[in-house]
């Protein structure tokens, strides 16, 4: 039942890896990836401003000056600029500095991204430009001077600005002073009204500004008061999914203002001599700015300068008040998901130095050390309470085994990176097997093989949607066991993507990628009626995106986790990334294979060397086995034919070479149960390059199916396999014995049976007493080797 009728997360071999992601050319500073890690406020800036808008030194000045103003408010400023093919999103001094130098940049919007990226060229990116790369990220406020627009004579020219459009698509907020009256401001705000962007004007007043002046003779169609205000529109646009970005509109400081009618009249001068000159296009603006500097004698650059700070101080404040607005609507969901269990709360980790919060009592924290799990080989004892080589309290502890890690402190949670996708199960009915299907399981397979054929025809089924992904399971199962996971993957900005999160409410989401152009990951099995699979197929390249730049932007989060659950649906690059920074922080890793394709990924690189922990059924491990150099132990022609002992003895065979590689193996067994195999004097975390062998001390324990109640009414199997991996990981965290944490996992894997969805939303850490555990599987586990 277990590992058998883990179907659903199971793949269709030859997943096709995309290869040119956006990741490839993204670079992120520290103090960005820092800022998106921990959920910190981040405005981004564009940097046209510096390689077009304004001569040196004052643009490198006026640059510098905005990213302090942005720090002082409390926010983070990511400067977004194109170095040598390569977008960088937060600039370093010296980074600033090249660019402000540098004459040989190109002005990049959307259109020059291929050119500019694919010859490795430096360029500044423009409002369409920075946005889509703030998007990539996440980021959701941009401050700017002012944006492009419909020219004058567009009518005939066809000139409009890339910004509006790219206004029309991407969901960003624009903080800005309006739009320069050298164009059409009418036509450019019916233009945005046509391409959907929300305009608001900033402050007391419906005026809509005209960058060196407050007013530019048009209002906008809706006000925002303050930051907060601003911050709440944002908010209900990216949670509703509009799709298109949002424009506040400042007006320059009153103080600036005045001298708005010399700079108007030079505008209209510059206007004319650009067109005597025939300049066009791209070049107007840098021309017209430049032009109207030299007439006004240098008040327009000052203008200029002051209306750009002014944005920078309420873009800044608006982000921050967005920042806390949906810190506080996540806070808010979790405590609704999760607030009715009072054991989810107990059982989340909190530390201060070397000790741990739990129930209001303070705790010893020690780090996980895999070497210790698994060690003891003593009985699980009844008397009155439990008594193993551990003590343990009725409710969750969250005593952690010791690990020697350098005296350092660990306050995380688990991390897990993998799949996520939306599944669509087909079930042949019992009724179209003869006499009800009250046939041996074996004759019934054999005779629905008979009846339904592959000729075109259309056969009765019951179809259901669920959600799925190993990783997605794995985390929703730490969730509801109220570990708080921190989960890393990538869904579509599609309905299914859409769907998928909202299946995702109760965990830490923040850590999925939602790439554009790219579908939401679907899965479409078909099932006999016994819950086998008859045929699976999948669409599942958005598992690509899950890249190893991806995965480091989280490297802090990382470094803290007690252990990292990785899943075999990303390619073995990020696999193996993973395992390198889980070695780098000493922490344990779970490789959970997902179907016998992707368990060789560990293989195909040195990642091997870095999991600690493995739980193949019993053709993934046939697959490891394979990968390793060895094949299988027994003939794979008729496996139905094996008895339960030539099952185990297959499997022990296999562990016993597999070992070498990965010292703690679990391997499903359906209805067989679960057998543990492990080296317990194996290396802890082998440094890259270090082939040493330890002597072993190999164990092999078989765990059977058993339960000391009555059976239960099994609804659905697709998800027990990861059931029992999220309740094994709940067990180690919590600092259960070892036969207590596979016990947990069995009792999880069979509540799951009861419901349809793949991880029970019965599951919670009630569950998960040890007292109850014993109750339920009073029996002890059979010491095979």
């Amino acid at each position: 039942m277990i590992g058998q009728l883990r179907l659903l997360s199971r793949r269709i071999k030859g997943v096709v890896q995309c290869t040119r992601k956006f990741s490839e050319f993204l670079q992120l500073s520290p103090e960005t990836s820092d800022a998106l890690q921990h959920n910190r406020p981040l405005v981004a800036l564009e940097s046209t401003i510096i390689t077009h808008g304004m001569p040196y030194p004052e643009n490198i000045r006026t640059a510098v000056e905005v990213e302090g103003i942005i720090r002082k408010n409390g926010a983070t400023p990511a400067t977004v600029a194109i170095l040598k093919g390569k977008v960088h999103i937060g600039l370093t001094s010296e980074q600033l500095e090249e660019l402000a130098c540098d004459e040989n940049t190109i002005k990049t919007s959307r259109r020059d991204f291929p050119v500019v990226l694919g010859k490795k060229l430096s360029g500044g990116t423009t409002v369409s430009g920075t946005m889509i790369a703030a998007h990539k990220v996440g980021i959701p406020v941009f401050v700017t001077g002012g944006i492009g627009g419909v020219h004058r004579g567009a009518e005939k020219s066809m000139d409009i600005s890339t910004d509006l459009t790219e206004l029309g698509r991407t969901p960003v907020a624009v903080v800005c002073a309006g739009v320069k009256s050298i164009l059409d401001i009418g036509r450019t705000l019916e233009y945005l009204e046509t391409q959907g962007v929300c305009v608001a004007s900033y402050g007391n007043s419906f005026d809509f500004p005209a960058f060196f002046t407050p007013k530019s003779g048009f209002t906008a169609p809706y006000n925002v008061l303050d930051p907060t205000e601003a911050a709440k529109l944002i908010d209900s646009s990216l949670s509703f999914g509009v799709g298109s970005g949002m424009l506040i509109a400042v007006p320059i400081p009153e103080e600036h203002a005045a001298a708005g009618e010399v700079i108007e009249q030079a505008i209209q001068q510059a206007v004319m001599e650009a067109q005597a000159r025939s300049v066009t296009s791209k070049d107007v603006t840098p021309f017209i700015l430049q032009r109207v500097n030299e007439l006004t004698e240098g008040q327009s650059l000052q203008a200029n300068i002051a209306l750009i700070k002014n944005n920078a101080d309420i873009g800044s404040k608006i982000a921050i008040e967005l920042s806390a607005l949906r810190k506080q609507k996540i806070d808010r969901n979790i405590k609704q998901d999760l607030g009715s269990n009072s054991q989810s709360s107990n059982c989340k980790i909190q530390v201060s130095s070397s000790n741990q919060i739990v129930n209001g009592k303070k705790t010893n924290l020690k780090r996980l050390h895999p070497q210790t799990m698994f060690d003891s080989d003593k009985d699980v004892k009844m008397s009155g309470s439990i008594s193993t080589h551990r003590s343990y309290g009725t409710e969750c502890s969250a005593n952690l085994p010791e690990m020697s890690n350098g005296g350092s402190s660990f306050s995380g949670r688990p991390v897990v990176v993998g799949g996520s996708n939306v599944d669509f199960v087909t079930t042949i009915p019992r009724s179209v097997i003869p006499n009800g299907g009250r046939s041996n399981v074996e004759i019934a397979n054999t005779m629905l093989a008979q009846l339904l054929r592959p000729d075109g025809g259309t056969y009765s089924g019951e179809v259901r949607q669920s959600y799925g992904g190993v990783g997605r399971n794995i985390a929703d199962g730490l969730a509801r066991l109220g570990c708080n996971p921190f989960f890393i993957s990538a869904v579509g900005r599609d309905i299914n993507g859409d769907a998928l999160l909202n299946s995702c409410r109760h965990m830490d989401i923040q850590g999925v990628a939602r790439p554009d152009g790219h579908s939401t990951a679907t899965y479409n099995a078909t099932l006999w009626p016994t819950g086998e699979l008859m045929l699976g197929s999948g669409y599942m390249y958005i598992h690509g995106w899950i890249t190893p730049d991806y995965i480091s932007t989280f490297e802090e989060t990382i470094s803290q986790a007690p252990i990292v659950c990785i899943d075999g649906n990303i390619s073995a690059k990020a696999i193996e990334h993973t395992c390198d920074l889980c070695s780098k922080y000493r922490i344990p890793v779970w490789f959970e294979p997902t179907e016998m394709h992707h368990a060789r990924k560990p293989f195909q690189t040195r990642a091997f060397e870095y999991i600690t922990f493995t739980s193949p059924n019993r053709d993934e491990l046939r697959a490891m086995a394979r990968a390793t150099g060895i094949g299988d132990a027994v003939s794979t022609s008729d496996q139905r034919q094996l008895s339960e002992q030539d099952i185990l003895d297959e499997c022990i065979s296999l562990c016993q070479h597999l070992v070498e590689y990965i010292p703690n193996i679990i391997v499903t067994l359906g209805k067989y149960g679960v057998l543990v195999f492990r080296d317990k004097q194996g290396p802890f975390m082998c440094e890259r390059g270090n082939t040493t062998k330890m002597e072993t001390a190999l164990s092999a324990y078989h765990y059977p199916v058993c339960f000391d109640d009555s059976p239960v009414d099994i609804v659905s199997v697709s998800g027990a396999g990861d059931s029992l991996v999220a309740a094994m990981v709940y067990g180690i965290i919590q600092g259960y014995d070892p036969h207590m944490c596979v016990k947990a996992g069995l009792l999880a894997a069979r509540q799951s049976l009861q419901f349809h969805q793949a991880i029970p939303p019965s599951l919670s850490p009630n569950l998960m007493k040890v007292q109850d555990i014993e109750k339920l599987m009073s029996w002890k586990p059979t010491r095979l080797l």
